[in-house]
This record gives structure tokens, C-alpha cells and sequence, in this order.
């Protein structure tokens, strides 16, 4: 009897080594993980954004981000401007601010540690930094 077969106690231990032969007969499941597969139909949207990224992979970024500009500029404006100063919309604009909020730190992030638009159009990652992010 060797070490590794005794317990503690220095008894066998018999329920690891029954354990260790359930994992080594046990089946490795199937990987489920999402994978980049073959693109989908080029739209004109969709084309627009390949010619302004550099990783196709970086697509859901992109879209991501113009929804952002899509829904909160225009309620920030509106509450500062005072057309629509009431709570409950302000109440919506957060919601639509904590909405976002995972997805755009998550693009904040990626954007942060690789060049996410092409040489010609980098300065558009001052609109991330310095719109997206404030608002």
C-alpha cells in the first residue's frame, strides 16, 4: 500500500479511488461553445460596418454601439434641454442607461486592449471615449 491510497487516518480510501474511476470512465461532453462560423448575408449595414472595423468577429461591437447613440443622445437631450423635464422619462433614460451598460463595458473593454476600427477611421474611437462613455 502506497501513500496516495491511504487517508488520513491510514486507512485505504476507497471512496477516491471509486470517484477517480467514475471520472475516468465518464464521457467529456460534447463543446457547445459559440464558434465563428460562416458569416451571414452581406446587407448593405452590414457591409457599412465591415469597411469601418478591422475583425469581422467585432460586428455585435458595432452594433452595439450604434444602438447606444441611437437611443441615449437623444434622451439626454431632451431631459437637459427641459422639453421633457419629467421624472418618469428621466426614470426611462436610466433604465435605457443601465440597459447598455454591461454591453458597452464589455466593447469599452475590447476596444481598450486591441484596434477595433481601421487606420483610416480611428479617430472614431474618440466617440467611444468621449460621448459613449459620458453619456
Amino acid at each position: 500500500m502506497n501513500k496516495s491510497e491511504t487517508g488520513a487516518s491510514g486507512r485505504k480510501c476507497k471512496a477516491g479511488k471509486r470517484a477517480l474511476r467514475r471520472l475516468r470512465m465518464s464521457a467529456i461532453p460534447a463543446i457547445t461553445d459559440p464558434d465563428h462560423s460562416a458569416p451571414a448575408p452581406l446587407t448593405r449595414a452590414r457591409a457599412l460596418g465591415l469597411s469601418l472595423i478591422r475583425d469581422p468577429r467585432d460586428l455585435p461591437f458595432l452594433k452595439v454601439l450604434a444602438w447606444i447613440f441611437l437611443t441615449l443622445p437623444p434622451g439626454a437631450a431632451l431631459i437637459l434641454s427641459g422639453v421633457w423635464p419629467s421624472w418618469w422619462f428621466a426614470a426611462i433614460y436610466l433604465a435605457g442607461v443601465a440597459f447598455w451598460m454591461g454591453p458597452f463595458v464589455l466593447l469599452l473593454h475590447n476596444v481598450s486592449h486591441r484596434p477595433f476600427f481601421k487606420r483610416e477611421h480611428a479617430a472614431l474611437k474618440a466617440a467611444i471615449d468621449w460621448i459613449a462613455g459620458p453619456l
